[in-house]
């Protein structure tokens, strides 16, 4: 009987930590970026006086009850005995749910007494405050409720909030938040000097001669930092194909592989991008435009470019579907051109409508990714010269074109 309880014991433990890993290296990044798209769209709309505070629940999971009737698979064993779990685990690929069902009632309740908006990641909470009427300079901003409001509200709850001495902080105009410093008057978000140093020595020590030999584990951290900070580096995103491609190589967390030439270039790229100190990424949404920009291209003729009431073309060289390029790649390159022709025109800080006939390369730019090499190089150069000029541009799908609406090279011009 013991032998069967120790054998559970193990057979769970190994369990758990294979779930623990996969949240922790797939899941949670993208966690992160689902939650700092929250703030982005929170602190790209509030009013300038908009004020945060933050608090932080003390050992949030030895504080989450585990339900009776589930105790029994919480065993655990040792010398002989077996002890009954009666609060969660902390590791246990179900503690999040747990606790985030507590959490969740927490901002509920909070919501219900007119404090709003709350933004919670696990045991950290981030609330914000904005003035409840106009301000008029001099007089400071006044606000419907504070910290100690919150504090009285959740006090007969038993919810034990860190003091802010440790953790978290009164209502400012700037806080900390899943590793980001967000800054409400100037609508901007930087990565910490510290985080910073430690992202840069984490790639650099990718780029050693020779090449280490590397597992999954590894790669899976270095890219889900990289993943986390394109908030701050919206260009990187198309700087990780590469690698998501070598993290779909591993078979298992044993196997050492050397690092390919891909995902080499890409890592230089990122050191050489991380060395700029100060990182920061301005929250406020560029001026639309629309220049009347039209590409499109042809497996039978070539590229094409037209602004306005002026266009070019360029041929297609003999063998250029090789090595994987396609006529979405063509697509691709087509809209690099119009990226080439807006930033040497001196275009800057704005946003760009360009019109695109190709749903997949519509979709790859806005993921900043493709299955295809050849296109993530494209996307790759497009994205550093739209961060370089500080624009962006959005294309818009086009069904159909009449005749005349005067468009040369959808027309035919290109057919």
């Amino acid at each position: 009987m013991s032998m069967m309880l120790l054998w559970s014991a193990v057979m769970l433990h190994l369990m758990l930590c294979h779930c623990v890993v996969f949240y922790l290296f797939y899941i949670l990044p993208c966690l992160c970026c689902t939650l700092t798209s929250v703030v982005l769209r929170k602190l790209a709309s509030c009013s300038p006086h908009t004020e945060a505070a933050s608090l932080d629940i003390a050992k949030a999971y030895r504080n989450s009850p585990i339900s009776p009737t589930h105790k029994k698979y919480l065993c655990v064993y040792s010398k002989d005995c077996v002890y009954v779990q009666h609060v969660t685990v902390e590791g246990l690929a179900t503690a999040g749910g747990i606790q985030g069902t507590m959490a969740d009632a927490t901002v509920a309740l909070l919501k219900f007494h007119a404090i709003e908006p709350t933004i919670k990641w696990v045991n950290n909470f981030i609330f914000f405050r904005s003035p409840c009427k106009p301000v008029m300079w001099p007089t400071p901003p006044v606000f419907h409720y504070d910290l100690s409001s919150i504090c009285n509200i959740t006090e007969p709850l038993g919810i034990p909030w860190h003091p802010i001495t440790k953790k978290g902080h009164d209502f400012q105009s700037s806080f900390t938040y899943v590793g980001f410093d967000w800054d409400i008057p100037s609508r901007s978000v930087s990565v910490s000097a510290e985080k910073h140093l430690c992202l840069l020595s984490k790639v650099l020590a990718l780029l050693v001669t020779p090449p280490p030999r590397v597992t999954k584990k590894t790669v899976a951290s270095i890219h889900g930092s990289l993943q986390h900070v394109t908030i701050v580096y919206p260009q990187g995103r198309s700087h990780l194909a590469p690698l998501s491609s070598f993290l779909s190589k591993f078979p298992n967390e044993h196997v050492l592989h050397y690092i390919p030439i891909a995902c080499l270039r890409l890592l230089s790229w990122w050191a050489s991008t991380l060395v700029i100190p100060n990182p920061t990424q301005t929250l406020v949404k560029l001026p639309e435009k629309d220049l009347d920009i039209w590409v499109d291209a042809s497996t039978s003729w070539g590229l094409g470019l037209c602004v306005g009431k002026t266009w070019a073309s360029w041929c297609l060289l003999e063998g250029w579907n090789r090595n994987g390029r396609d006529i979405g790649w063509a697509e691709t390159v087509a809209l690099e051109l119009a990226v080439l022709w807006l930033t040497q025109s001196g275009w800057h800080d704005c946003c760009l409508k360009v019109h695109c006939d190709n749903t997949s390369v519509i979709a790859s730019f806005w993921k900043s990714r493709s299955r295809n090499p050849s296109r993530n190089d494209s996307l790759a150069r497009s994205t550093s010269c739209l961060a370089a000029s500080n624009i962006s541009i959005c294309p818009t799908y086009v069904h159909s074109i009449s005749p005349q609406q005067g468009r040369p090279i959808v027309q035919g011009l290109l057919r």
